[in-house]
């Protein structure tokens, strides 16, 4: 018979409900038996308790969007100009990666998000390299295969590839979903065919979306991404831009919907708020990354008014200084004052997983869900005061696994 652990702290974070004060987590075998105080579960023989003391015990965090294969890309792209600019020094410095490169950039990569005490993840990959990784660590992920092509000549080429190579991936993942990099460098047919593909198999799209002005811009035929992507053989006379802004052409292809993820939403007006609140897609913010290129800040406190469930992700080492989902919480707390601390913890837990589909398994300490837990030294001797710790000073203190399923 499998051993019933208790492990017992300071604080109980379950975050679908309030903090418990000197409560217990019970964990048998890598599931979640029970959560409260002493007095609310039962030791039974042959069980143990672990008291972990002056921390918050709290569930595993949750990166909604990186990309692991650009690990090695901290401090060799340009950030300090355009977005243009850096998608540019972006595309220079990874054509200089081989195979060894990317594969020593995941592994690198995983073992930073695991020491920032993420428990699941949303990788973006161009080649599926993170497959056979992300299968050996026990950190939960989801892998989102992604698509970029403009050309309609190359269509037929570019799907008969993508699909082989899905198709490959399901079979060493469970989790494999698939993503259209943006409207920028994404045809509307193409959109057509992933947005299909991802009906058929794991139900969620991720798309970036109004990361920057730039983006508007091409979407009107003009500015530097435009030259950009003509530069890199997007041919022109093949597509009548929209005129329309970001978030409104994904509704008029028919992609701003429940199952599409869609990721950043800085550059967006009032009127393309009011149409997200209305088709309720998932949405994911990385506003360190958006901070570091200088696109601007994300539109929390508005998304947040609305109702609108707020995932969080670091996005990639190539516009992030780390992989920390707590450094995320403490600048949405800075751009956000108005949404409190408890909710911004259901950012970078609960809505994360919800994001991805995983709520029934992860994000919060509840009975039956996976037992992928974290602790973290806290002072706070009221649950008023406690989640504001987390937030805004969690990032300082030393991030300790107390329990991570096989």
């Amino acid at each position: 018979m499998t051993q019933t652990v208790f492990h017992r702290a300071r604080w109980i974070c379950p975050v679908n409900r309030p903090p418990i004060e000197g409560g217990m987590v019970a964990v048998t075998g890598s599931r979640i038996t029970g959560a409260g105080t002493k007095n609310d579960l039962k030791e039974a023989d042959g069980s143990s308790v672990v008291d972990h003391g002056d921390v918050a015990i709290l569930p595993a965090f949750t990166n909604a969007h990186t990309h692991l294969e650009l690990s090695l890309l901290e401090n060799r792209t340009t950030t300090g100009g355009s977005f243009v600019d850096w998608l540019r020094s972006l595309l220079c410095e990874r054509d200089k990666l081989n195979h060894k490169d990317f594969n020593h950039a995941i592994a690198c990569g995983l073992d930073i998000c695991r020491k920032n005490g993420t428990g699941l993840i949303a990788d973006i990959s161009n080649t599926g390299r993170s497959a056979d990784h992300l299968n050996k660590t026990l950190t939960k992920s989801v892998l989102f295969l992604e698509a970029i092509g403009l050309d309609p000549e190359k269509l037929p080429v570019c799907l008969a590839e993508f699909h082989a190579l899905y198709d490959r991936l399901k079979i060493k993942h469970p989790f494999t979903g698939v993503a259209a990099h943006s409207p920028y460098t994404v045809s509307p047919e193409l959109f057509s065919e992933i947005h299909a593909l991802s009906a058929n198999g794991f139900p969620i799209l991720s798309v970036h979306v109004a990361e920057s002005d730039n983006e508007s811009e091409f979407l009107a035929g003009k500015g530097p991404l435009y030259d950009l992507m003509r530069e890199r053989n997007f041919r022109d006379g093949d597509w009548t831009p929209p005129m329309k802004s970001p978030v409104q052409y994904m509704d008029m292809l028919g992609l701003l919907t429940r199952d599409t993820l869609c990721v950043h939403l800085v550059q967006v007006s009032d009127s393309d708020i009011e149409l997200l609140s209305q088709r309720r897609p998932r949405i994911c913010l990385c506003p360190r990354s958006n901070q570091k290129l200088r696109v601007g800040t994300p539109p929390v406190e508005k998304l947040f008014r609305k109702g609108l469930p707020i995932a969080l992700g670091t996005d990639s080492l190539a516009s992030n200084d780390d992989l920390s989902i707590l450094k995320e919480m403490a600048r949405i707390r800075e751009i956000a004052p108005v949404v409190s601390p408890d909710e911004i913890i259901r950012m970078g837990t609960i809505n994360g997983a919800t994001a991805l589909n995983m709520e029934k398994q992860l994000g919060s300490i509840e009975e039956g869900k996976e037992a992928s837990l974290i602790s973290l030294s806290v002072t706070s001797s009221s649950s008023g005061t406690l989640y504001e710790e987390i937030v805004c000073d969690g990032y300082r203190k030393e991030i300790k696994w107390i329990n991570q399923p096989q």
